[in-house]
């Protein structure tokens, strides 16, 4: 890595939770690279009424590939996904009705399930116990605010969330950041009629369907095979396995373009 640059910004909250924001993630990538530079930036006068804060993180190569990574918490943004619908976790689309949207993670977790019951539990503690006295659990409310599953985390939670996405993203190899992988695909199946290939890292369950969906609407099919790299060095058998062991993530997808024409497009 050549270094890492960040920023953290906020609205109607004290300029002290962004230093904390800063902190907690310099934390984190200072143990591995020393060129860590994050700055705040508290917005002014913004037409919210509800206070929220968020950080961006991108991080630059030796080779010139950038990765980038953000995260946001605000009452707002969770109450907007409430009115949109329900939310379903799904890879057919019988399953899905009208109403309802799909949704995929982006590196699933395990544990994910057991600490949303954690959570609750913790939750229903506090108010349990602050039921006798009114200031307090007017406290709790306001500390812990909920919307939906959705839990309003605190700074340093924030901070830890979204660079440990940005190590895992480091950690992948990849050419093209996870988030953006369906993007590109696209590109490359509306493109002329020629083949095009990628190299990307592991492919997340949303780019899954995708390739499915591209298949159904513009019958293209992708080559998937694995890939490594050919300009990393290996000294000895140690270095050789240790490369192999990192780079058996990365896949080289290669299509041929559909040669996809916009109807509306006046000939000549």
């Amino acid at each position: 890595m050549k270094k890492i640059r960040g920023l953290a910004y906020g609205f109607r909250v004290p300029p002290q939770m962004l230093s904390r924001i800063i902190t907690a993630a310099k934390g984190e990538f200072l143990p591995f690279i020393n060129d860590v530079f994050l700055t705040n930036d508290p917005v002014k006068n913004s037409k919210s009424k509800m206070p929220g804060y968020g950080l961006v993180l991108y991080a630059e190569t030796t080779k010139g590939i950038f990765y980038a990574t953000d995260g946001f918490v605000g009452r707002e943004d969770s109450e907007k996904r409430e009115e949109q619908g329900t939310v379903v976790q799904s890879k057919n689309l019988d399953d899905i009705q009208t109403g309802q949207k799909r949704s995929f993670e982006l590196f699933p977790d395990e544990n994910h399930e057991s600490k949303e019951s954690n959570n609750n539990n913790t939750n229903k503690k506090r108010k349990l116990e602050n039921n006798g006295d009114g200031s307090n659990s007017e406290i709790a409310r306001n500390s812990v605010k909920k919307s939906g599953n959705n839990i309003v985390t605190s700074p340093e939670e924030l901070a830890v969330r979204v660079s440990r996405i940005l190590l895992k993203e480091i950690s992948t190899q990849t050419r093209v950041d996870s988030v953006f992988q369906y993007l590109v695909l696209g590109l490359m199946a509306l493109s002329p009629k020629d083949v095009s290939s990628v190299i990307l890292g592991p492919i997340t369950p949303f780019t899954v369907q995708f390739l499915r969906d591209l298949k159904t609407f513009f019958g293209v099919t992708f080559k998937v095979e694995s890939y490594k790299d050919k300009t990393v060095s290996n000294e000895d058998a140690e270095d050789d396995y240790e490369e192999d062991s990192k780079t058996s993530q990365l896949h080289k997808l290669t299509c041929l373009g559909s040669g996809y024409i916009n109807l509306n497009k006046t000939t000549v």
